[in-house]
């Protein structure tokens, strides 16, 4: 049975053409940017909602968070003004 998956599955592969396995891998790559940016993202709001906390002064907390998203504006312009 593994045998006929793995004949299967490379009878795909074969029939796909050079260029799918470059589409693949591009389109991999940019699922790992979006999470990467999602992620990083996530811990900077968490980070200004913990700093605010120990900090006593909301505006603490929404400076840091104003701060991340004018950032996170910046890279993600300036990535598109790149390209």
């Amino acid at each position: 049975m593994l045998l006929e998956v793995d004949t299967i599955m490379q009878r795909r592969q074969d029939n796909a053409g050079p260029g799918h396995a470059n589409d693949r891998e591009s389109r991999r790559a940019a699922s790992r940017r979006t999470a990467l940016v999602l992620a990083s993202i996530a811990v900077v709001f968490f980070a200004g909602i913990i700093l605010a906390q120990y900090s006593g002064s909301p505006s603490v907390g929404i400076a840091v968070l104003g701060f991340a998203i004018l950032g996170f504006l910046i890279v993600a312009i300036g990535r598109n003004v790149r390209k």
